[in-house]
């Protein structure tokens, strides 16, 4: 079994911080020593309780450790030892953790759509607090809500001078609010057509906002202005990159298995108890099919990061699923990389201009498997050609290098480790229609034709027949009900003609002539309904 990688490094003057699964190293960064790790034996069972770590965060001096789980604890660690500090539960998964400047508050952003600060002290209430019948969801640690937004939060980060906050959300939004007065919106960054994923200001110019996701294009802002200032083409550099691919189904877009995954189990049909048959079997013994499976490159961008080099101004940016790491000069330059044959997980800058990558190495490029190299962490540089190249064995730090890719890399079982794909299925939204190709376009609209009637089965026949009876049954009752109603409050009262108006109010009892009218176009509908396969409402509701 291949090791699992890390899922974040972070790379210090004195130490390195990598979490894998659900462990954590700590590391010299001369010597390359574990200084100390976690779980040990003693904590080994209640940390494979709280499954891998999900989210974590390091303060800028690197004393800090911030981790979060499948259960939603909160946990702050005092660095280099590992001395857990406090521990807090939080009201939804984290989508982001920081530190602000001074090391007293922590932000963290969720899929609910909030971002929550919390003091770096905490003391557990001994009293479980009194829930509010007006909120929507509690906090069971005390924390403040600063903003929220009406979909899950991506990115979010702090201005320089940590007066604004920056927020990007799945929708295409990109919010720029006061700190930490975050209901005070000073301007939204609007010009993304899909979600937007990662968002960076650069140190170099951090009046400056670089924002990615799924649109083929980087886009760069004057934030404050809210003003798209540039762009950078971005699609067809990544596309051959691209080695993991999203399964995507014409049926269960939107099940619990997540946006765009495919589902073939059925629950409580074509199986019974006892039954040894799998789905396949059942399936194909009914005369079912099977939906159609396609596999499509999707673009999520997955990190964006800054450096200066020789003088030089540099952007990096990382897609989820790609095998290179991606660079270009800014504010002018090509889009150069370098391909590692593995699917990038993470990387980071350290403060000598190299970049630290962690891989994948379970998965590799088709047909490259022998010719790559199965290192967790390798480490590149930008050369004096402004080319993306790997650091020579004699300016790399060997023995850290080999705590990394040998010492700290362990076998989690995959139960235990994370999805670093999730956001391939997760972050398209497959109910647009550009999410269709065009020929599952035109198949949908050929087969949801109302002028082709040749081609109804003699089921889809008995069924609409059926369907349109029970129609016809439960409206002559209604219709009949009313009637002897009106009759018997006042028998000399003369019938009003009942206006179009009114025909289109609810609850407005039409005649039966105009019932009967209409019955034409009811038919057509149930037509479209029977070869769309589409359940109709009465036909349920009677049966």
């Amino acid at each position: 079994m291949a090791p699992a990688p890390y899922s974040r490094v972070f790379v210090g003057i004195e130490r390195i911080v990598a979490v894998s699964g659900s462990r954590v190293y700590i590391l010299s960064s001369t010597t390359g020593d574990v200084i100390a790790s976690h779980p040990n034996a003693s904590s080994k069972e209640e940390t494979c309780k709280q499954g891998p770590i999900v989210a974590a965060a390091v303060n800028e001096a690197f004393t800090y450790l911030l981790t979060v789980g499948e259960t939603k604890m909160m946990q702050l660690w005092k660095l280099p030892q590992l001395d857990l500090i406090n521990e807090r539960e939080l009201p939804k998964r984290p989508t982001g953790l920081a530190f602000t400047s001074n090391n007293q508050t922590i932000l963290v952003s969720d899929k609910f759509g909030d971002v929550f600060s919390y003091s770096l002290e905490f003391t557990p209430p001994t009293t479980k607090p009194i829930p509010d019948e007006f909120s929507s969801h509690e906090n069971p640690s005390d924390g403040k809500l600063v903003l929220g937004h009406a979909s899950p939060l991506t990115a979010f980060l702090l201005s320089q001078d940590e007066k604004y906050i920056i927020t990007a959300d799945r929708d295409e939004h990109i919010r720029v609010s006061r700190y930490p007065q975050g209901y005070n919106i000073e301007m939204f960054c609007l010009g993304h057509c899909k979600y937007v994923s990662a968002i960076h200001l650069p140190a170099f110019s951090p009046d400056i906002l670089i924002s990615g996701g799924g649109d083929p294009d980087l886009k760069i802002w004057n934030w404050m202005a809210g003003e798209c200032i540039g762009e950078v083409r971005i699609w067809e550099s990544v596309e051959p990159f691209i080695a993991v691919k999203n399964i995507k189904g014409k049926r269960a877009e939107d099940g619990e298995g997540g946006e765009g995954s495919v589902t073939n189990k059925r629950k409580g049909k074509g199986k019974k108890k006892g039954d040894g048959r799998d789905d396949d079997e059942v399936n194909e013994q009914e005369g079912e099919t099977v939906p159609d499976i396609t596999e499509e490159k999707v673009l999520v961008v997955n990190k964006i990061a800054s450096l200066q080099s020789k003088r030089k101004d540099f952007l990096l940016f990382s897609a989820v699923g790609a095998t290179a790491l991606f660079a270009f000069r800014y504010p002018k330059g090509s889009v150069e990389n370098f391909d590692f044959g593995h699917p990038i997980i993470d990387f980071t800058v350290d403060q000598g201009g190299n970049i630290w990558v962690s891989l994948d190495t379970s998965l590799s490029t088709p047909g490259t498997e022998s010719l790559r190299d199965d290192q967790l962490v390798r480490v590149i540089q930008i050369d004096e050609n402004s080319k993306l190249s790997e650091v020579s064995h004699s300016q790399q730090n060997q023995g850290l290098l080999k705590s990394l890719n040998e010492t700290c890399s362990n076998s989690d079982s995959p139960d235990k480790s994370l999805d670093f794909y999730a956001d391939l299925k997760g972050m398209p939204k497959w109910s647009e229609p550009s999410s269709q190709t065009s020929a599952d376009k035109e198949q949908d609209t050929k087969e949801s034709s109302p002028s082709d009637t040749t081609t109804s089965t003699p089921t889809s026949k008995k069924t609409l027949a059926k369907r349109k009876e029970l129609r016809m049954k439960n409206k002559l009752n209604v219709l009949a009900k009313m009637q002897s109603k009106t009759e018997s409050e006042d028998n000399n009262t003369p019938m009003v003609p009942v206006s179009a108006a009114e025909k289109e109010k609810s609850g407005t009892v039409r005649p039966l002539a105009d019932v009967e009218g209409t019955e034409l176009e009811e038919d057509e509908r149930e037509t479209k309904r029977a070869k769309s396969g589409v359940p109709n409402g009465d036909a349920e509701m009677h049966s």
